[in-house]
């Protein structure tokens, strides 16, 4: 989880194993509930107000696909 600051906002970091490009992937960002977290193209989230969100990162790379979820909490 993480927590973050009203107003503030946080970068969703990913690493991927070394024989794996960046460029090969397909990585998705999606809030549960935006009016808490919004979360950007390139996974930055935004604390909009106080309360408590998931952010659902899809990383799809070729036919395969791996769903992460983090939980947001805005104070």
């Amino acid at each position: 989880s993480l927590t973050m600051k009203k107003d503030k906002n946080k970068q969703i970091m990913i690493t991927l194993t070394p024989d794996i490009s960046k460029d090969d992937v397909k990585i998705t960002y999606k809030s549960s509930n935006s009016k808490v977290a919004y979360v950007s193209k390139v996974g930055k989230v935004y604390g909009k107000k106080k309360g408590s969100a998931v952010i659902s990162t899809t990383i799809t790379y070729g036919k395969n696909s791996k769903k992460f979820t983090t939980k947001i909490v805005v104070k």
